[in-house]
């Protein structure tokens, strides 16, 4: 317990004590951007829109024939960060959709964690609302729609279903969702079973991801703590090393199906401990998923460098 509390209040601290982030004013109607990224085009030249100004959609790219993927970062991140660039180019290589990355940085890139938390459920209501436009706009459901979201992102991602009308989100990943400031006991306030018809969770970072199984279905990657091949030194360029692994477990996935096999647990406890059966396992990120209405917590064993997948061993 002593070593969980450690790391939790190194976390505080270390956020609290970085250099260059003043909270600026954030009101999620002008300051979240949708940026459309789709296929064969540079991400240079992705076009962006918000709420305020959501009728420029139509000016856009977007082609409603296809289906629709909003990607949301975390805590202190942006538009820039390599990570989700590289994921959503892995994406857009496998698919072809309209693939619209929430950007929030103005309200993210802030020393105040509490601050970025209290910000989620306005999110969430305006990424609602524009689901709800293109709807109604060009006569589609919900369900055309799916969202993966990173430690804040995965409960934003988590949240839209509050907003949504007449009917739900196809799918909702959450990528290590965060823990700190979020209440295990209460689904009304994070990513839960009810986001979406079909809701997946990856655990690689606890404690800066949440450590409780809330999804319909959960895979404890490593037992969800640290990761092979992340040192366990907390500076500044290891501090979320497990938590981000969670991006590129998920990006692999999408390169290689079936790369990531899952022992079924019979409790979220065997999950931290690894004690879990063979079978009936299931793949992470596996496309029959969402068909099969998977449910259940996995446990999942990776390599420590990439290639990370280790199949079906």
């Amino acid at each position: 317990m002593m070593k969980i509390v450690q790391k939790v209040l190194i976390f505080i601290i270390f956020t609290k004590s970085c250099v260059g982030f003043t909270p600026p004013k954030f009101d999620p109607e002008t300051d979240v951007y949708f940026l459309l990224r789709i296929q064969n085009r540079e991400f240079s030249k992705e076009e962006a829109v918000n709420l305020a100004q959501k009728e420029g959609l139509e000016k856009t790219a977007f082609d409603p024939s296809k289906p629709i993927l909003f990607h949301v970062h975390g805590f202190i991140e942006d538009r820039k960060k390599p990570t989700h660039l590289l994921l959503d180019k892995t994406i857009l290589e496998k698919a072809d959709m309209n693939l619209f990355f929430v950007d929030w940085g103005k309200g993210a890139k802030t020393i105040d964690y509490g601050l970025a938390r209290s910000r989620v459920d306005g999110i969430s209501k305006v990424i609602g609302e524009f689901i709800n436009y293109i709807n109604a706009k060009h006569g589609l459901s919900p369900s055309n729609s799916c969202c993966i979201g990173f430690s804040l992102g995965a409960h934003i991602c988590g949240l839209i279903h509050v907003y949504v009308t007449d009917g739900k989100l196809n799918k909702v990943y959450g990528l290590d969702p965060a823990g700190l400031l979020f209440d295990v006991n209460d689904p009304s306030t994070r990513i839960s079973p009810d986001s979406a018809s079909y809701v997946e969770c990856i655990h690689t970072g606890f404690p800066l991801g949440i450590r409780s199984a809330i999804c319909q279905t959960d895979f404890f990657v490593n037992k969800g703590t640290s990761q092979p091949g992340c040192s366990n030194l907390l500076n500044k360029d290891n501090f979320a090393c497990s938590h981000n692994r969670a991006i590129q477990f998920f990006m692999e996935a999408i390169k290689t199906p079936n790369s990531f096999y899952g022992k079924l647990c019979s409790s979220q406890e065997n999950a931290m401990l690894g004690n879990c059966e063979d079978e009936p396992g299931a793949f992470m990120v596996g496309k029959e998923n969402r068909e099969k209405q998977l449910t259940g917590i996995y446990h999942v064993i990776t390599n420590e460098k990439v290639p990370f997948g280790r199949g079906k061993e």
